[in-house]
């Protein structure tokens, strides 16, 4: 009994892992939602921004306006892109069913009833394979969750900077009126 008590240890900390590789995933999905309001948000501001200008008479503040609202959408662009590519990220290993590890578990204990202590032997092979399985997930699942992040955060980045170019269009194209 006192020998199961490590690989018990182990395998709930594997569990509890692999559950926190999940939870993170699925926090993701809130800053998703965000960044697509923001995303929306910031087409509407361009839209409204080329739907109101008004040509001024300094071919300075014209060309300006134009070269900002270039800039400015092409970190919209940037933004988009970097949210696409976040879907793109591989999904999370997930553990088999419980179904399956209890299939395979009574096969564990059918083949090895020649031994003395065939559940014993077949325990300990169990133990050992779950824990190589969430092992092997858990590092995959990091790996997936941290590229995902990656890409979400360089997303709202680049909508942070769209929403900051278009307040900078809007200063010009307010200045453009006055000059």
């Amino acid at each position: 009994m006192e020998e199961d008590k490590p690989s018990e240890y182990v395998l709930n900390f594997f569990k509890e892992r692999h559950l926190e590789q999940i939870r993170r995933r699925e926090s993701f999905l809130s800053s998703v939602g965000v960044i697509v309001n923001g995303l929306a948000l910031a087409g509407a501001v361009l839209a409204f921004l080329l739907n109101s200008y008004t040509p001024s008479n300094n071919i300075d503040y014209n060309s300006l306006f134009w070269f900002s609202l270039l800039v400015s959408s092409c970190l919209y662009g940037l933004s988009i892109y970097q949210l696409y590519k976040s879907f793109r990220v591989p999904r999370l290993e997930d553990i088999e069913t419980s179904d399956c590890w209890l299939s395979y578990y009574k096969e564990l204990v059918a083949e090895n009833q020649g031994h003395t202590t065939p559940k014993s032997l077949a325990s300990n092979l169990f133990a050992e394979n779950i824990i190589s399985t969430y092992s092997e997930a858990e590092k995959l699942n990091t790996c997936s969750n941290d590229l995902k992040g990656k890409h979400l955060e360089w997303s709202q980045l680049f909508l942070l900077a769209t929403l900051a170019a278009s307040s900078i269009i809007y200063a010009i194209q307010k200045i453009a009126i006055y000059v």
